[in-house]
């Protein structure tokens, strides 16, 4: 009996282990779980990656939220207006795609694949450099160490090869208020810097505009709570009037009394 119970008990043990093990595999490096085939086609359906055309980087406006350069110095730049672009390292743009998310995400090359890796949902989707759909993957949130992959994925300077690639904002005192980057600058083994994406110009004249309206709603709010209503006006209007009648009424009394 006890045999044919220590036996059961192995076989629960065992049946636990796979079953984390299977809720729990790793990939890209991060613990994950498991997701359904129909949850990775709503993943994809939603997330709505396609192609677009953009022929070269002086077309693009937006500011870099992040980026990754290959070993072979091919550059992934993921820009704020959920638009991915692959270019070489002089800046000739390769292929575009755009997506939709709703919140912070970043991009990182897997070997000759990239992922877009979409922090709100933890998702990671790898995709072809061509926007084909490779794998979707969920992170484990309660795992500790895939917090700190996280905040590792989110890069402002690589370097490759005997090239350093740096983000940067030349926005002034601006620069505290920015959360993404206006140009991604090369510097060669010899410290000569090349412009490879420069946006700062048309970010700048953005934050100033958005700057002067947040100053200009506090301006009228504040002005809204503390200039004086049309009642108070009246009050202190008919007060006055009464404290003139008053003063009128005293002193033809006083008038009468002298003529007495």
């Amino acid at each position: 009996m006890f045999k044919k119970t220590l036996r059961i008990f192995n076989i629960f043990l065992i049946f636990v282990f796979f079953s984390l093990y299977a809720h729990a595999t790793d990939s890209y490096g991060f613990k994950t779980v498991d997701l359904s085939d129909n949850e990775i086609e709503m993943v994809w359906n939603n997330t709505k990656i396609e192609k677009i055309n953009i022929n070269s980087l002086s077309d693009c406006t937006s500011s870099i939220v992040s980026f990754d350069v290959s070993e072979n110095e091919y550059i992934l730049l993921g820009l704020k207006d959920n638009i991915i672009i692959i270019a070489d390292k002089n800046g000739c743009v390769l292929n575009s795609l755009k997506f939709v998310t709703d919140g912070t995400y970043y991009v990182k090359w897997e070997d000759r694949n990239f992922l877009l890796m979409l922090v709100r949902s933890s998702l990671i989707i790898e995709l072809t450099p061509e926007g084909q759909l490779v794998d979707i993957i969920q992170t484990d949130d309660n795992d500790v160490d895939n917090s700190k992959l996280w905040r590792a994925v989110k890069q402002k300077e690589i370097s490759v090869n005997d090239s350093n690639y740096v983000l940067r904002n030349k926005f002034g005192p601006f620069n505290i208020i920015s959360s993404s980057y206006s140009q991604l600058i090369r510097i060669d083994s010899v410290g000569n810097e090349s412009i490879i994406y420069d946006v700062n110009t048309q970010q700048l004249i953005k934050t100033s505009l958005s700057l002067i309206f947040v100053v200009a709603f506090f301006i009228c709010a504040i002005y809204y709570v503390f200039r004086p209503t049309k009642n108070n006006q009246s009050g202190r209007d008919s007060g006055t009037r009464q404290q003139n009648t008053g003063q009128n009424t005293g002193d033809g009394s006083m008038s009468r009394s002298e003529q007495s």
